[in-house]
Order: C-alpha cells, then sequence, then structure tokens
C-alpha cells in the first residue's frame, strides 16, 4: 500500500478543521486567534513530524533512497565501505648547498598553513646534469627539452652551457612547462634550433611529500610554493612543486557517490576478476568516478583499464593517481596473472575536448543557453567511452531535448558552426566537453 505524505502541516491543518466543524458544528476552526485553532495549529504541526519521521525511516530501508549509516550497512553487505579522505603526495624541488641532507619528517608549509611531510627517505642535495635534446627560441624565450624527465621545477636556478650560440649558455631562472620542457630567457637572436653538446645542471634534491591534512585541498599545482616551518642549515627556505604536481588529495565520498557505488554493486554481481569487480575495485579509490575494462587488451591474457575523475579539475588523472588504481587492482589480481599484465591508462588517457560553437537557437533565452550548457556537461559524463567515437546523435540529441527552466518549451531549432558530424576518437582518447560560444 502507498503511504501518501502531506506537502505541508496547512495540508493537515485543513483536513483538521473540516473533520472539527463536521463533528462539532457549533464550533467555528477557523476564527483567528480561538482557543480551537491553536490546538489544531499545534497538532497539526506534531503530526506532520511524525509523517516526516515515517518518510524519512521509509527512505532508509532501500539501497537507492538511504544515507548515512544505513547506505553503509547497504554497502557493508557487498563488501563496500566508504571512501575516506585523502592526502595529496608528490615532488617538489629543494635547493640548497650540495651535500646538505633534507630529513625524512622534514615539514614545509604553504602560504595558506597547509603543511607537508618529507616521506620515505632522507634526501640530498645533489649536482645534476641533463642533455637536450632540443633547444629552440621564439622571441627572447628559450625552450630547453630535455631527453628524460628533468624533474626541475618553476623558478629553480640552473645553467645551460654547450650550445655553439653563446648566448644560450647561461644561468637563469626557469619556468617548467613539462616533464621534460623549461623556458628561460635569452639575449639577442641566436640562431634556432641551437647547436652543440647542450647540458642544464642545477644543484637540488628532488623530494617526495605528502600532505598532514587531507582533502581536495592539499593538491599543489605545478611551481606552488611551500616553505620549511623550521630552517634547516645549508638549506633554502622556500621550495617548489615539479610539474608532476602533488596530487591525490580527495575528499571523503558522499553519500551520493557511495550510493552510487553501492547500487552498481546490486545491479553488476562479480565474479573474481571480471568486468565488474575490476570497476568496483578502481572505484575504491577516492575521486575516480568512471572506469572503462578492455579484455584480453593488448593481448589474450591481459587487460587494458582506463579511469577519469570528473570532479577533478582535470578528469583525466595524473600519474601518481595512476599508481594507485593500478596498485588497488593488483589487489585482486588473479595468482596465474603477472603484474605486467594489467594495464592501467596505459597507453596514456588523453582527452579530447570537443568545442561548441552556436550560430543559431530557437528560442534564444539566457535560461535556454545555460540548460543547454548542463545538458552537454551531463552528456559528456555519461555518454562518452574510452576509444569509441562520439556519435553526432548523442550530442545533438541532448541540445534538442534541452527545456527552459522558465517557460518551459523545448529547443526548436539550432546551428552549429563547429562540431560537424561524428567526433574521431582514437583507442586511448575520450571525448571531453571543451568551450561553449554563442556566435548569434
Amino acid at each position: 500500500m502507498t503511504v501518501e505524505y502531506p506537502e505541508s502541516p496547512q495540508e493537515i491543518l485543513d483536513r483538521l478543521r473540516t473533520d472539527v466543524q463536521n463533528a462539532l458544528p457549533e464550533s467555528d476552526p477557523f476564527l483567528k486567534e480561538s482557543f480551537i485553532l491553536a490546538f489544531l495549529i499545534a497538532l497539526a504541526g506534531r503530526i506532520y513530524d511524525v509523517y516526516k519521521t515515517i518518510e524519512n525511516a521509509q527512505n532508509e530501508l532501500f539501497p537507492w533512497s538511504a544515507d548515512g549509516d544505513f547506505i553503509r550497512r547497504w554497502g557493508l553487505f557487498k563488501g563496500l565501505d566508504k571512501n575516506p579522505a585523502r592526502s595529496a603526495e608528490g615532488l617538489i624541488t629543494v635547493t640548497g648547498i650540495a651535500s646538505t641532507i633534507i630529513p625524512e619528517g622534514t615539514t614545509f608549509q604553504t602560504k595558506d598553513s597547509l603543511q607537508y611531510e618529507v616521506i620515505d627517505q632522507d634526501y640530498i642535495i645533489e649536482e645534476h646534469s641533463i642533455a637536450a635534446a632540443h633547444l629552440t627560441r621564439i622571441g627572447d624565450v628559450a625552450t630547453f627539452e630535455a631527453v628524460s624527465d628533468h624533474h626541475y621545477a618553476t623558478h629553480l636556478i640552473q645553467t645551460v652551457f654547450g650550445a655553439d650560440q653563446s648566448e644560450y649558455n647561461i644561468i637563469s631562472e626557469i619556468e617548467v612547462t613539462g616533464d621534460k620542457l623549461f623556458t628561460y630567457p635569452v639575449e639577442g637572436e641566436p640562431a634556432t634550433p641551437a647547436t652543440g653538446i647542450i647540458w642544464s645542471t642545477a644543484v637540488y634534491a628532488s623530494v617526495k611529500i605528502r600532505a598532514v591534512d587531507t582533502g581536495e585541498q592539499t593538491n599543489l599545482e605545478n611551481g606552488a610554493q611551500v616553505s620549511l616551518t623550521s630552517p634547516i642549515v645549508g638549506v633554502d627556505n622556500d621550495a617548489y612543486v615539479q610539474f608532476s604536481e602533488v596530487s591525490g588529495g580527495t575528499d571523503e565520498e558522499t553519500d551520493d557517490e557511495y550510493r552510487e557505488r553501492v547500487l552498481e554493486a546490486y545491479y553488476n554481481p562479480i565474479s573474481h576478476f571480471n568486468v565488474a569487480e575490476i570497476i568496483q575495485q578502481a572505484k575504491k579509490i577516492t575521486g575516480v568516478t568512471r572506469v572503462f575494462v578492455e579484455e584480453t587488451t593488448p593481448s589474450p591474457g591481459q587487460v587494458t583499464i582506463y579511469f577519469l575523475r570528473d570532479n577533478d579539475i582535470n578528469p583525466i588523472p595524473d600519474g601518481g593517481e595512476v599508481a594507485q588504481v593500478k596498485d588497488e587492482i593488483l589487489k585482486i589480481k588473479p595468482a596465474h596473472m603477472e603484474a605486467a599484465d594489467v594495464f592501467v591508462n596505459d597507453p596514456a588517457l588523453v582527452g579530447k575536448t570537443v568545442d561548441f560553437t552556436f550560430t543559431a537557437l530557437i528560442p534564444d533565452t539566457a535560461n535556454m543557453r545555460t540548460a543547454i550548457e548542463e545538458n552537454l556537461k551531463t552528456m559528456f559524463r555519461e555518454v562518452p567511452i574510452v576509444g569509441e567515437n562520439l556519435s553526432q546523435d548523442a550530442y545533438r540529441s541532448a541540445i534538442f531535448q534541452t527545456i527552459d527552466p522558465n517557460t518551459g518549451k523545448f529547443v526548436e531549432s539550432f546551428t552549429l558552426s563547429t562540431p560537424t558530424g561524428d567526433i574521431p576518437i582514437a583507442s586511448n582518447e575520450i571525448a571531453l566537453l571543451g568551450t561553449i560560444l554563442w556566435s548569434i
């Protein structure tokens, strides 16, 4: 039997007034400031509270509406607990006097007083040299491409030497633009690309740190500054985050996110190391939202797994986040399977952004534009699959199905200058929403 719940205490009060007047025709429960009305108002409020309590209890009986401890109980039946908040970790570049030791446990902090601890080992400041694969110039900015990851950070002072064009051979502060790339200023107009056997050298330590606190706020971008909480003789006070960033910090999983995983476990029963179990295991890492499993890929006996973090600024995970997920999946790897046969975002997942430019829209209102943007965001979180083309029908349907929330009207017609047709996607790519422009 369906339980019908009142929308408000007023609905109960109206019924009570009618019931009292029918039972006591001489009374007037509609008279303002009467004793009867005051009593009925109080009674309606308490009855409404009872209804809400019953409604809340009913919601907790089923996993698709349960919250808090109740949804956790449903999850534990499937061996799923709520994902805790995690601390960000990554590499910083610390400068100072060569041979100086940075002990494990040393703490750095940001200007916002977020603290980070040196982990895994002691680190030694040393002179490091790396060869150039290419050295080019545009205007007064030189770009140094190293033969391997340099572990430099923006603001590091380094020395370039060995170029036949002397203008390149200088001591300078750099800006890091990639794991193997950094730029620095040059004077004059030396030939580009530079020639010679070119090297860069700098004195530093590449130090791994982990946030003391947890949550998304502990993530630090490339070039972010952290400072020693207590001075160390021979170590510069300020250090900088490397291009790989300090990442992996996530907030505790919300009830809605947890409920989605729990329902997925009920809808998709698992057997050992099947697609459902791999997806479930990957999502035990907080922040993982979508997982794609390619069986017998790249060869029989192997598996390739791609995942995204849609709630992050960049949904494409970085190296540290990929390592976390792979470690988690290896926990359920069959004994006969080698770890090398489990490929996680390998080859690296690439997001192919799809930009939209509208040149006509009917009806064209601010609310309709906003609604279209929200529909496209939803579509790009639900429809694209790694390695599969995004069909024109998918994104055009998302636009046509948009309703202006103020008027209730659907989109009647629209014209796009971009994109047109199906969006081609490579085997290690996934379509992501780019910018939306209104050229109307």
